[in-house]
């Protein structure tokens, strides 16, 4: 027996010996070429999930990426990677940011005083960002971290950082013009839709602590018969909260940054910005940034998989909220109500079909999250994407005619100076117009 093993051993060595040249090429050949491996790979993520989510193969997407965050290893390169340059979209912004220049002049003549700033800036202070909440704040604030943090400067997708993860801005104190030097970008939004986005994703979506510091004091404005103290906020209307945000701005106290007008946060007429993009634009117009900021690789892969990749994060950032916030939610909602909420907030942001979650999914002591985000994939991919827009238009436009004409002519009024500035339509016909009964 001892002789038996012992010729199987001798003439495993030698076929061994036989095929090592063989494999030593074949590692060099991949090692020498792993670049173009993994940009192949980068360019066909969306099909690959499309593939494995028709497949049944759902598995593959789990609760902490799926398919495009499977990128998760860093490439090191001597390759020069071609940068993504986009003319129309630089055209663009720089004259949104000469326009706005102009109308400064028109309607607000030459404005002057010192005033505080809060900006993120590039490593050598050439580059300053003017952060606006609700407009792409929480990407920026990635990108950064991408930029600055060598913790995270290995990474060219900044949806990988999650997205509690904070990292402090500067303040800046602007007296002059010279104050703030350099390149100065921001971004607007269409202030209806800037308020539209706080309501579902502060208010509708299970959020408790929004609840908490908002929902309760728009009870308080609003029901003056409710009891007291008020302890939840979460049941609140969109109506109220329209009204809640005119008294705020009218009265200048309690203004919370998600709806401070745009004007007011960054001071264009004051702050000379050299790019002013549109969220209504976002995944063109921050390519030009990224570039700018030196993040080649970055730029290339969020111009193939921007999209996906954000939708993902889109459905771990909401579909977390029941689980992370339970302890926090439960005076006022159940485990079952707060995935429901979450499940309306992807349905309004037009992520999910029209599906309602299954009962089982809506068990406190089987539900996991992995499990959700799947039912989440699946009910994306198996759904029109037209009807899923249909639904986000209705929803808005419902939503919208909730409140009275006389309320929308006040907030009108009030954010006026971010209509004219940023060119957004003031009166659009999807919440102004209203069928008689």
């Amino acid at each position: 027996m001892k002789q038996l093993f012992g010729r199987i051993f001798r003439h495993s060595i030698r076929r061994i010996k036989q095929l090592l040249p063989f494999v030593v090429a074949i590692v060099f050949f991949l090692y020498m070429n792993k670049d173009s491996f993994l940009h192949m790979r980068s360019n066909r993520l969306p099909v690959e999930k499309a593939l494995m989510v028709r497949k049944g193969n759902i598995s593959l997407l789990n609760a902490t990426g799926g398919v495009d965050h499977a990128e998760n290893v860093s490439i090191t390169t001597k390759r020069t990677y071609t940068h993504v340059r986009l003319p129309s979209a630089v055209d663009t912004c720089q004259k949104n940011a000469e326009l706005v220049k102009q109308a400064c002049k028109d309607i607000m003549g030459n404005s002057s005083g010192a005033f505080t700033l809060t900006v993120r800036r590039s490593k050598d202070g050439s580059i300053s960002y003017c952060p606006i909440y609700k407009v792409g704040t929480t990407f920026w604030r990635r990108v950064f971290m991408v930029h600055l943090d060598k913790k995270y400067s290995h990474l060219y997708n900044p949806y990988q950082i999650p997205f509690d993860k904070e990292y402090p801005s500067v303040k800046v104190k602007y007296a002059t013009s010279n104050s703030l030097t350099g390149f100065k970008y921001m971004f607007t939004r269409d202030p209806y839709n800037r308020l539209f986005s706080f309501y579902v994703d502060k208010m509708v979506a299970p959020n408790p602590y929004f609840w908490k510091s908002v929902g309760t004091n728009i009870i308080k404005l609003t029901r003056p018969t409710a009891k007291r103290p008020v302890h939840c906020g979460h049941d609140v209307t969109f109506s109220e909260f329209i009204k809640f945000v005119i008294q705020t701005l009218k009265t200048r106290s309690n203004i919370d940054p998600h709806w401070i007008e745009m004007e007011r946060n960054c001071r264009p007429c004051q702050v000379q910005y050299d790019y002013i993009g549109k969220m209504e634009n976002f995944k063109d117009d921050l390519i030009p940034i990224i570039d700018k900021l030196g993040l080649s690789k970055m730029s290339l892969f969020l111009h193939e998989n921007g999209s996906y990749v954000s939708n993902d994060d889109a459905i771990k950032d909401t579909l977390q909220q029941p689980f992370s916030f339970r302890t926090k939610y439960r005076i006022c909602v159940s485990f079952k109500e707060a995935v429901q909420r979450a499940w309306y907030k992807l349905q309004i942001r037009g992520l999910v079909g029209s599906d309602e979650v299954p009962e089982h999914l809506l068990d406190e002591r089987r539900t996991k999250m992995a499990d959700l985000v799947t039912f989440a994939m699946h009910s994306g991919v198996n759904s029109k994407y037209e009807d899923r827009k249909a639904y986000k238009n209705k929803v808005y436009k419902d939503f919208w005619h909730t409140v009275p004409l006389s309320d929308l002519e006040k907030l009108r009024q009030l954010y006026k100076t971010d209509f004219i500035l940023f060119d957004y339509d003031d009166r659009p016909s999807v919440i102004f117009e209203r069928q008689e009964v």
